[in-house]
């Protein structure tokens, strides 16, 4: 059964394999597999032992860094499917994250106190750097560089991707509120939430307050990715600091969708939700 470490190591090799330009054949074929048993690893159904991990790597000109990380996320693929939560310690979870959010087809958000990253525009997103900057890492341009260029990029796979995902945002209305970086790109900002709602259907937003008394999450997001008939959803726990945590048994995605179903109920509508927003910036021109 897909494993959230299958999902992981299948959707780099897909990307992989794009980059080099290679066909499923040729990559089967490099490593002594069929084109079928090699699309079930792509697709995070079947397992790849470590000499053929490492052989299809080579193949696809993979890096040293690409490599390490990879063959180590082999050795998690590898294991049997357990009941527990996986928890990624390797090196380079935001974008495996960030691969696992491509692939869904739908995407339902909670964020609490700031705006979602899927929605941020590149001055707040550089805000938001700025204040890490020698907090969170040791102080670098080129990795606050490097942070708003991932993001963004992100941001262009989900948003623009060919086949729309439908995506359900619900934020408390501090993170509105909230100046990041200033009067004047949180008015801009209010107003790409605007242009997003405007000009994507497939997309709602939803408005709670942070003074909701009923609001049964209030100490943290959470995040529900749903990939059709195909495979289960899978919830993740946003974390300021530490492991990612990825929950995909029913038990676990059950409550999660229950609390997001809460969570939408006490929010205002999207239409509510889009006049408030559209108040916000009117307020702040005036």
């Amino acid at each position: 059964m897909p494993t959230v470490p299958r999902l992981f190591l299948g959707e780099a090799l897909r990307r992989l394999r794009a980059e080099s330009g290679k066909t499923l054949d040729e990559a089967a074929a490099a490593t002594g597999r069929n084109r079928i048993q090699l699309i079930r690893v792509i697709d995070g159904k079947g397992t790849i032992t470590a000499d053929e991990l490492e052989q299809l790597l080579d193949f696809f000109g993979a890096t040293p860094k690409q490599k390490r990380e990879l063959l180590a996320l082999g050795v998690e693929a590898r294991k049997r499917a357990s009941r527990r939560p996986y928890t990624d310690l390797l090196p380079g979870a935001y974008e495996r994250f960030t691969d696992l959010e491509s692939m869904a087809s739908e995407i339902w958000r909670y964020e609490v106190g700031e705006i979602p990253a899927l929605l941020q525009i590149p001055e707040y997103i550089e805000a938001q750097m700025m204040m890490a900057d020698g907090v969170w890492w040791q102080s670098s341009w080129e990795e606050r560089r490097n942070r708003i260029t991932f993001r963004l990029e992100r941001q262009k796979l989900v948003m623009e991707a060919e086949q729309p995902k439908a995506i359900r945002f619900i934020i408390t209305d501090d993170a509105l509120r909230t100046p990041i970086g200033g009067t004047g790109i949180m008015t801009r900002q209010l107003e790409h939430i605007l242009r997003v709602i405007d000009e994507h259907p497939n997309v709602t937003v939803q408005v709670l307050s942070a003074t909701e008394p009923q609001n049964p999450a209030r100490s943290g997001g959470l995040i529900l990715l749903h990939f059709g008939e195909l495979l289960r959803p899978v919830g993740f726990l946003p974390v300021v600091y530490g492991p990612s945590t990825y929950f995909d048994e029913p038990e676990d995605t059950g409550p999660l969708m229950r609390v997001f179903g809460k969570l939408e109920g006490l929010a205002l509508s999207p239409d509510e939700s889009r006049r408030l927003v559209a108040d916000l910036v009117k307020g702040r021109a005036t």
